[in-house]
């Protein structure tokens, strides 16, 4: 698993390079860490981390390390989530803010890249119904994917009134679907004015031109 070779390796390198003052609580086995150690070690892990060449990693990438140390944990009985329990909370500011600037690579057919696919969230159980954060994350994930909802704005306006239930019949077989109608875009407040306010200023601006 690459998440925890790497893990190991950064231990390792933190010992040989004799930086025995920040490294001495750190453990190459990610088991063998308290949770606030490891809380700790990730907020350095993912800021120090480097790839075998020495060369950095892309913020993917190092997320994609991080979520193979939670696998880890889970198939061994550590039942903790390292991006959404309280005790990680530092962590999980320190990695929001390295992918907040990332953007995938395109391929010359439109198609984006990352370093993380879905099928690998849902096998890390960052998506599903394990908690009710997990599933916020889930429907927040899949309303993003679907329905094209990128701002927290766009997420907030999200209600059921612009969801309608639908029935297409083909032959002797009924399927039924949602069908999703996306509200107006909000004007920026800039934009918008009382109209005595706007009926004002238009008099004012005729009254300067005469």
């Amino acid at each position: 698993m690459y998440g925890v070779n790497a893990w190991k390796s950064w231990v390792q390198s933190e010992q040989d390079s004799k930086q025995s003052g920040r490294s001495a609580v750190l453990k190459a086995d990610v088991l063998q860490c308290s949770s606030a150690e490891l809380s700790v070690g990730l907020c350095r892990f993912i800021k120090e981390v480097r790839r075998p060449n020495g060369e950095l990693y892309s913020p993917d990438s190092i997320f994609y390390l991080c979520l193979g140390l939670q696998q880890y944990l889970l198939e061994n009985g550590r039942i903790e989530n390292l991006f959404t329990d309280e005790l990680y909370s530092t962590f999980t500011l320190d990695i929001t803010n390295m992918l907040r600037d990332w953007r995938p690579a395109a391929l010359p057919d439109g198609v984006l890249v990352s370093r993380v696919e879905e099928e690998y969230l849902w096998e890390c159980k960052q998506l599903g119904a394990y908690s009710p954060i997990v599933l916020l994350n889930t429907l927040l994930f899949f309303s993003t994917k679907l329905l094209h909802l990128k701002t927290l704005p766009e997420h907030r306006r999200l209600s059921f009134a612009y969801l309608t239930r639908c029935t297409r019949s083909a032959g002797h077989a009924k399927t039924t679907y949602l069908r999703f109608c996306a509200p107006p875009k909000l004007r920026p407040a800039s934009e918008i004015a009382l109209p005595v306010k706007r009926k004002l200023e238009e008099e004012e601006g005729e009254q300067d031109g005469v």
